[in-house]
């Protein structure tokens, strides 16, 4: 099945049509528990967030018809109602909310505090697995990993050993003290990467997953399409897909999940 979500698609095809047909009306686009404002505002649809990645963009390339972002519950009670009518008004002026019966919630992006590294009690062991780690970000990833002293690194990429510079970053992993494993593999390959997964030794059981394969397909909302959103998705999100399933039932000190915030 698609990657693509039908909210996703829809979003796209409607900012298109209004484009063309002419229409200067603001657009908003409602999801319901994409996004969570707190520890008990549980996330129920990250398959809607993808609509919010898409907002993001819109607002950049169409500011004269994009409206903005706003999440509610599950159950759209009268504060909410209210609220909700508020933020379309422009009250406040935010255009990425979660609306809640407890308030209004604004988005900002800010530093994160350093779970991993940065004065936490992670202990490096075991096999690291880095999904596109023969690219330029798997790469830097490696070295931070290698640098760390994680005793062995599972390298992957569509083109494994033939891609070029590998034996140079293997060297170097290499002489920080890694054990590094470089295989093929299509991480949307759910049997490919089952066989990754399984030619783990045993004497170093994988303890971490840092997912940073993506197929890079540029352009302008005025000139995508579904199709070419499915072959984007399919390695950044069918790949985290099939590694949370096959991942699940084991005891993982990190899982980690790069996206480009362009």
């Amino acid at each position: 099945g698609s990657v693509v979500s039908g909210g996703v698609a829809g979003s796209l095809v409607l900012l298109q049509a209004l484009g063309d047909v002419g229409v200067r009306a603001r657009v908003w686009s409602v999801t319901v528990g994409a996004v969570s404002v707190g520890r008990a505002d549980r996330l129920v649809s990250p398959v809607q967030a993808q609509v919010w990645g898409l907002g993001r963009v819109a607002a950049l390339e169409l500011p004269d018809v994009w409206g903005g972002l706003v999440d509610v519950p599950l159950v759209v009670d009268e504060r909410v109602g209210r609220r909700l009518v508020g933020v379309l008004a422009g009250v406040g002026g935010e255009d990425q909310v979660a609306v809640r019966s407890s308030g209004v919630f604004g988005r900002r992006l800010v530093r994160g505090s350093g779970v991993v590294g940065g004065g936490s009690s992670w202990v490096p062991s075991g096999t690291v697995l880095v999904t596109g780690g023969l690219g330029a970000l798997g790469g830097e990833v490696a070295r931070w990993l290698a640098g760390r002293g994680v005793p062995h690194l599972v390298l992957t990429g569509r083109r494994g050993w033939d891609t070029p510079g590998v034996e140079g970053l293997v060297g170097e992993l290499s002489a920080l003290g890694a054990r590094v494993s470089v295989v093929a593999c299509d991480v949307g390959d759910r049997d490919a990467v089952a066989g990754v997964l399984g030619g783990i030794p045993s004497d170093v059981p994988l303890r971490g997953v840092v997912h940073t394969a993506g197929v890079v397909d540029d352009g302008v909302l005025d000139g995508l399409s579904p199709e070419r959103f499915e072959g984007v998705l399919a390695g950044k999100v069918g790949g985290l897909v099939v590694l949370d399933e096959l991942t699940a039932g084991l005891d993982l000190d990190l899982f980690v999940v790069f996206s480009s915030i362009a």
